[in-house]
């Protein structure tokens, strides 16, 4: 693979590349309005605002528990390791600092995902 410099470029680099263009497509889309629909028969996510939760609960790294919504948040476009594998522990952490003091956030459900947990982008 060639990079526009003619220089050579990693396979790791380029799926890193091309998985980062993806994201910030997505994030473009669902700041359009553009958001997939969802997985659950039938219910569509499109037009859902943003709206304000009370956070109880850091569960890991890209995962919260709010008050409102009776499933768990899971952050879209974040992929970080579960509380078993290595990192896990401390991506909860970074993630417990990073909104510590922020009792209210706002979300934006993009979709119902499988486990049983909304996909939303959070906002603090």
């Amino acid at each position: 693979v060639w990079d526009k410099k003619m220089k050579t470029v990693t396979p790791w680099e380029y799926r890193r590349q091309k998985r980062l263009a993806l994201i910030k497509k997505r994030i473009e889309a669902t700041e359009r309005g553009d958001v997939p629909v969802s997985k659950e028969k039938g219910k569509s996510t499109r037009g859902i605002k943003k709206q304000k939760v009370t956070l109880v609960r850091v569960s890991d790294g890209d995962t919260i528990k709010v008050k409102e919504l009776a499933k768990t948040i899971r952050f879209a476009y974040i992929d970080a390791p579960e509380k078993s594998q290595m990192g896990g522990k401390e991506s909860k952490q970074v993630l417990q600092k990073l909104i510590s003091g922020k009792s209210q956030l706002s979300i934006k459900v993009i979709e119902s995902g499988r486990y049983g947990r909304y996909i939303a982008i959070v906002y603090y």
